[in-house]
């Protein structure tokens, strides 16, 4: 039955692979997935860029985090506390 069933993949699905990819401070990875969001034409979110800046965070790349911060502006998605949050995580770290 599985077999039969097509799944295409959405923001969700991507932000739960970024999200993984951060678990396992594979952040580059969380960047390549972001990569294929875009190319399925798909529009990432505030979650999307929330599971970006903590995989950043727990690969200790504050830099990438705070750039990814100025990304969200220019791509007028707001920042959440969860955001400002994982930053400043990433910025102690």
């Amino acid at each position: 039955e599985m077999k039969k069933v097509t799944v295409t993949p959405d923001v969700i699905s991507h932000n739960v692979a970024i999200s993984a990819c951060g678990r396992a401070r594979l952040w580059l990875v969380a960047f390549a997935v972001l990569q294929d969001l875009r190319a399925a034409l798909l529009v990432p979110d505030v979650i999307t860029f929330n599971a970006l800046v903590s995989a950043c965070e727990r690969a200790r790349q504050w830099t990438v985090a705070v750039a990814i911060l100025d990304g969200m502006l220019q791509e007028k998605v707001a920042p959440d506390v969860v955001t400002y949050g994982a930053a400043i995580s990433a910025c102690e770290g």
